[in-house]
């Protein structure tokens, strides 16, 4: 008699492995490690099967985002995305037994960002002044430099600028030229962080100076002549000879009140002229208590305590009797410095008045009087 037994084992185990079969079938899954990109940027991403060892890849539906490709022996995605946008495609996975697993995938390219605005560029520290107009001797002038740097200091760094125009902090050139002539120098403009540096020149035009001043005043013009008989021009009067002086010459100064102008060294000689206070001179040296200076064709007198003036150099001066150097223009014993013995030498800046003044080397001033000294021949 036949045992069947031994077959209903065998159909039982077919029917469960069957069912085991079908059960992984419809729960096997494929998976992707990474659905989100960038353009331009580097893309990777790796495939896998939690129910057969893959032996193959391939895209069986879609396509895959553009510039991106599928290496079919491991199921590696990369590439560079060219262009954004949402990209659905379906992958095959086969193992050496014809096995299959699929699945949709989705991967989503986002816009590459924006580049960053380019940086505004900085502006180097400069003075933006190109040039400085022509001045008059004798008329005020004023001028502001200007620069891209905030709260500059200014000052002149070499070079000289012309007689009687200053310099300030804030950058405005201004005062009343005493000196005709083309100055060149050199002025920087700093905030302790930046700082610009820059050759400036100024040309100082004499005529209208010589108009004001070196004219005989209206009224010391004589009469007009009557012309019936043609006068033969004058002669021109030869320049007087100037006595002994050791100053440099010329020294521009101005009066410092209204001034007789004399034709000699001498309150009794003959009176050429008068000149108001702040009139420009031009000082060619000193004899005694008088001023010598250009007057017309010639020299003439003008008291010295009447004038000031600052040196193009320095003036050798030797004191006569004992007396002292002071702090200011005042012989108050409290501004005295030194004191000063009969034969000591002195190199002088200017005059002012009945002092001269030696520049000290920081802005200051030191006074002497000038009726101690004498000056060296």
């Amino acid at each position: 008699m036949f045992n069947h037994k031994p077959l209903r084992k065998i159909l039982a185990l077919a029917l469960c492995a069957a069912m085991l079969f079908c059960f992984a079938q419809t729960f096997a899954e494929v998976f992707i490690s990474n659905t989100d990109g960038e353009v331009g940027a580097e893309f990777s991403a790796n495939l896998s099967s939690d129910s057969i060892t893959p032996t193959s890849w391939a895209v069986t539906g879609g396509s895959l985002p553009a510039g991106l490709t599928l290496d079919s022996g491991t199921g590696a995605i990369s590439g560079s995305p060219t262009a954004a946008g949402s990209t659905t495609f379906t992958v095959t996975a086969t193992d050496e037994h014809s096995a299959t697993d699929e699945k949709e995938f989705t991967i989503q390219i986002a816009p590459s960002p924006a580049p960053p605005p380019a940086a505004t560029p900085v502006a180097a520290p400069a003075i933006n002044t190109v040039s400085l107009p022509d001045a008059d001797l004798g008329d005020s002038f004023d001028q502001q430099l200007q620069t891209n740097i905030s709260n500059a200091k200014w000052s002149v760094t070499s070079g000289r600028l012309p007689f009687g125009l200053y310099l300030s902090e804030g950058g405005k050139l201004s005062g009343t030229p005493r000196r005709a002539g083309y100055y060149t120098f050199t002025v920087q403009a700093t905030n302790g962080t930046e700082t610009a540096a820059k050759e400036l020149s100024i040309y100082i035009q004499p005529e209208r100076q010589q108009r004001r001043y070196y004219n005989p005043p209206p009224r010391y013009l004589p009469a007009p002549l009557p012309a019936p008989t043609p006068i033969p021009a004058p002669t021109a009067r030869p320049l007087q000879p100037v006595p002994a002086i050791t100053e440099p010459l010329p020294a521009i100064g101005e009066t410092n009140r209204s001034v007789n102008v004399r034709e000699k060294a001498s309150t009794k000689s003959r009176l050429l002229g008068t000149l108001p206070k702040g009139a420009a001179i031009t000082i060619v040296g000193f004899d005694g208590i008088h001023a010598v200076i250009e007057w017309q064709r010639g020299y003439a007198y003008v008291a010295a305590n009447f004038i000031t003036a600052e040196f193009e150099a320095s003036l050798e001066v030797r004191v006569n009797k004992k007396g002292w150097t002071y702090s200011r223009g005042s012989e108050l014993k409290k501004y005295r410095l030194t004191s000063l013995v009969a034969g000591d030498t002195l190199e002088v800046s200017g005059r002012d008045g009945k002092w001269y003044w030696i520049n000290n080397g920081d802005g200051g001033r030191i006074w002497i009087p000038a009726g101690i000294t004498v000056p060296i021949n």
